[in-house]
């Protein structure tokens, strides 16, 4: 049988803490943003960020609870897989969504070529995003995926509900009650 080294207390606590206030916290908050954004499409965001949430939860209790350091490292990865995945889930739900609805802005007959110009932008800015998350979460070892901040996520998403805010937002409403009369109410 190979060797079981022990984690030293202090620095088992300092690596809980961290991952707690990192993948935790920062996950929560996370997911609270993007409730509020999807609650402007009337709608919720998808059940699995709350699952992978919750499995987050599970590791760290079990990291936590564990002395053996290999097996604190494995559920610290957990943690920061299972967090990963809630927040990407989210994310990717609320710009699916909204880039639903800037395309079906962009066929509107009311609204001017410039807004449809700058709706059309604003849509392949959220496609990007929604393409280089689904490239991250692959994990391919040998493509170098360009990472994209979440402060640049949700500039993009306020450049959306200025606009639409500013240059057509009765078209936004109606646009936002069809798409939300459709079955599911997650993104």
């Amino acid at each position: 049988m190979g060797a079981y080294f022990k984690m030293q207390m202090t620095d088992k606590e300092s690596l809980c803490q961290n991952i707690y206030t990192d993948e935790i916290i920062g996950s929560a908050d996370y997911l609270r943003e993007y409730e509020k954004y999807a609650k402007v499409g009337k709608k919720g965001i998808p059940v699995t960020c709350y699952t992978n949430f919750r499995d987050s939860l599970f590791h760290f209790r079990k990291m936590a609870n564990c002395s053996e350091e290999h097996e604190i490292m494995q559920q610290a990865f957990a943690v920061k897989e299972h967090a990963h995945r809630a927040r990407t889930d989210a994310m990717t739900s609320v710009l699916f969504y909204f880039s639903r609805v800037a395309n079906s802005l962009m066929n509107e007959e009311s609204i001017d070529a410039d807004t449809k110009m700058q709706l059309r932008i604003l849509l392949h800015k959220m496609k990007n995003i929604i393409m280089i998350s689904r490239m991250d979460g692959m994990m391919m070892p040998d493509v170098s995926n360009p990472k994209i901040a979440r402060e640049d996520i949700t500039a993009v998403l306020e450049e959306f509900f200025d606009l639409v805010q500013e240059k057509c937002f009765i078209q936004f409403v109606e646009i936002n009650d069809r798409l939300g009369e459709e079955k599911s109410n997650c993104l």
